[in-house]
C-alpha cells in the first residue's frame, strides 16, 4: 500500500547511497537505521563501536535525514571494513518516499535484521516497516527518558540499561525487551598520560577533574547545580581544577552565577575529547542530567568515576551493569562534596578503584559479558518473524519518573512559554477533561505553570465552562465529578489556588 502511494518518479528521487566495497563474506547482515549522524555525542559513535566491536557480522547503515552534512569518515570507514554499505536517499526526498525507500531496502538486500537507532520523533521507520514483508526489527532505546515512536514495529527493543528496560517493559508496551550495554571501542590508544598533560597544558601537579556532556544537561534546577556544588570542592582542593567539555563559557554564564571562577575551565564542544579524558585525575558525571557514554568511556581509561547527585528519578543520570554494587550516588550536596574530596586527596586509592571500575566496564562493554548479550539478541533476532501491530491506549502516567523529567525540561527551556499559555483550543478540544486536568496538574507540581489565576483560567473556560474560583470549587465537590478522576484533580487544584493566589473560595 506504501508504495502505491508514491508515483515512480518520487519514488526515484528518494534514491541515493554511498557504496562500499565489501571485504569479506560473513554469515550475519544488519541494517542500522538511523536519522541524522553526529562528529559528536555517544549516539553515533554507539553505532561506531558496535560496528567495530562485532566483527562477526556484517554492518550496513541506512541515514534518513543527513542533508548535505558530511557522515563521519570514521563511521564510513567502520562500515566499509565490516563488508556493509552505507546508503543515504536523496535529500530532497518526501517522507513518504523515504519510507519506500526505507522498505524497499530492506526486502531487498541480503539483510538478516534491522536495528532501528532513529531520533525519538523519526516516523519514518515506523511507516517504512509496517508490513510483515520485512526481516525481524529491533529498537535500540538510546533515548530511554523520552517519548518515542517505534513500540509498533519493534520485534524486540534493545535497551543500554536497567532503568531504561524498566520503563519499555512498564510504559512502551515492549513485545520483548533485550539488554546490551553501550558498546565501546576497546583498542588502545598511543597517547600517554604525559603526553596528553603536555599537548594541554597542564601541570603534572594539579589534579585534573572533568566533566563532559552538552549544556543542556547541566541547566541547574532548585535541587541540583553541578557549578554551584563543584565550586565548593574547589574552594576546598586549591590544587584541584574542573575541564568541562562541551559547554562553553558564555553558555554556563547564562545558566548560573556559580560559573565564573579561576580554575573552572570550560572547552566547550570538541570532537576527539581523548587528551583531556587521558590526562584526568577524576571524572564527574554533570547533573541534573548524566551522560552515560562519557562517563564510561573515561572510566575505561583507568580514570574513577564520581555518579551524579542523587537524583528524584534514575532515568536522569547513569545506571549500568558494570557499576553496580560497585558505586551508589551521594544522597545529598555535602556527601558529593566530602565523596569527591576523598579521592582527590587518597591518590593510591584513587587508582586502585579506577582499575577495578575500568576492568568491569571493559568486561560488560565489549568483552566477553557484552559479547554475551550481544549473542543473545543475535539468536533472539533469528528465532523471531516481524509482526506489526497496533499499540493500546496508554494510561495517563504521573510517576516519579514523569514529573522529574517534567521538572528538569521546564528548567532546560525557561524561557518558554508556560503549559498554561501555550495550550491552544484545537489542543483542548481532543483532550479529555480527565487528561487536561492530570496534565496541568503535573504541570503544577514542578512549576511548569506559573500559579497564575488569569492562565489556568483560560484554560478552564475554553474546555470546562468555568469562569470563576467559586465555580471551579462548585465543580470540585460535586458528588458525580464530570470524569472518573477529575474531582480529585479540581480539588487539588482548589487547594493550590487557595494557598498561592489567596483566592477565597467558598465550598
Amino acid at each position: 500500500m506504501l508504495d502505491s502511494l508514491i508515483p515512480p518518479p518520487m519514488q526515484e528521487r528518494a534514491h541515493r547511497e554511498v557504496k562500499a566495497n565489501p571485504t569479506r563474506p560473513v554469515q550475519r547482515h544488519l541494517l542500522h537505521v538511523a536519522t541524522t549522524l553526529y562528529h559528536v555525542g555517544g549516539h553515533t559513535r554507539l553505532i561506531l563501536n558496535w560496528a567495530k566491536t562485532d566483527t562477526s557480522s556484517r554492518h550496513s547503515l541506512a541515514v534518513l535525514n543527513q542533508g548535505a552534512a558530511d557522515i563521519p569518515a570514521w563511521l564510513q570507514a567502520a562500515i566499509n571494513e565490516s563488508g556493509g554499505q552505507v546508503f543515504l536517499p536523496r535529500p530532497d526526498a518526501e517522507l513518504l518516499a523515504k519510507a519506500a525507500w526505507l522498505r524497499r531496502l530492506a526486502q531487498v538486500t541480503d539483510v538478516d535484521a534491522v536495528v532501528l537507532h532513529q531520533h525519538p520523533h523519526d516516523i519514518v521507520p515506523v511507516v517504512a516497516l509496517a508490513t510483515s514483508d520485512c526481516p525481524p526489527v529491533a529498537l535500540l532505546n538510546h533515548a530511554d527518558h523520552v517519548f518515542w515512536f517505534g513500540s509498533s514495529v519493534a520485534d524486540t527493543i534493545i535497551n543500554i540499561r536497567q532503568s531504561g528496560a524498566r520503563i519499555s517493559h512498564e510504559r512502551r508496551f515492549a513485545k520483548d525487551t533485550s539488554l546490551l550495554p553501550v558498546p565501546l571501542g576497546g583498542k588502545p590508544h598511543p597517547l600517554t598520560r604525559p603526553e596528553a598533560r603536555n599537548a594541554l597544558g597542564i601541570p603534572e601537579e594539579h589534579i585534573m577533574l572533568l566533566t563532559i556532556g552538552s549544556a543542556g544537561k547541566y541547566q541547574p534546577t532548585p535541587t541540583h547545580d553541578f557549578f554551584r556544588t563543584t565550586r565548593q570542592v574547589l574552594e576546598q582542593n586549591l590544587d584541584a581544577h574542573l575541564y568541562v567539555v562541551g559547554v562553553s563559557a558564555a553558555e554556563a554564564s547564562r545558566m548560573t552565577p556559580h560559573s565564573a571562577h579561576p580554575r573552572l575551565h570550560f572547552c566547550g564542544i570538541i570532537e576527539n575529547p581523548l587528551p583531556y579524558q587521558v590526562a584526568a585525575d577524576l571524572y564527574l558525571e554533570g547533573f541534573p542530567f548524566g551522560s552515560l557514554t562519557a562517563l564510561l568511556e573515561v572510566a575505561l581509561l583507568g580514570v574513577p568515576p564520581v555518579l551524579a547527585l542523587a537524583p528524584a528519578s534514575a532515568v536522569l543520570v547513569t545506571d549500568d551493569l558494570a557499576l553496580d554494587e560497585l558505586m551508589i550516588n551521594a544522597p545529598n550536596e555535602s556527601s558529593y562534596v566530602e565523596a569527591v574530596n576523598h579521592l582527590i586527596r587518597h591518590t593510591d586509592e584513587r587508582k586502585q578503584r579506577g582499575e577495578e571500575i575500568k576492568r568491569r566496564v571493559a568486561d560488560f562493554h565489549y568483552g566477553a559479558a557484552w559479547r554475551t548479550h550481544l549473542s543473545a539478541i543475535y539468536d533472539k533476532l533469528a528465532r523471531l518473524k516481524h509482526e506489526p501491530r497496533l499499540l493500546p491506549v496508554a494510561p495517563f502516567g504521573e510517576t516519579v519518573d514523569d514529573t522529574s523529567l517534567s521538572a528538569f525540561h521546564f528548567h532546560s527551556l525557561k524561557n518558554e512559554p508556560s503549559l498554561a499559555a501555550s495550550i491552544n483550543e484545537s489542543f483542548m478540544r481532543s483532550c479529555r477533561a480527565e487528561d487536561l486536568t492530570r496534565l496541568l496538574t503535573i504541570s503544577l507540581a514542578t512549576n511548569d505553570t506559573h500559579l497564575s489565576y488569569k492562565e489556568i483560567l483560560y484554560v478552564l473556560r475554553h474546555h470546562l465552562t468555568i469562569f470563576s474560583s467559586r465555580a471551579i470549587a462548585r465543580v470540585a465537590m460535586r458528588p458525580a465529578p464530570l470524569v472518573s478522576g477529575t474531582r480529585q484533580h479540581l480539588e487539588s487544584w482548589c487547594s493550590v489556588f487557595k494557598r498561592y493566589e489567596g483566592l477565597q473560595a467558598s465550598y
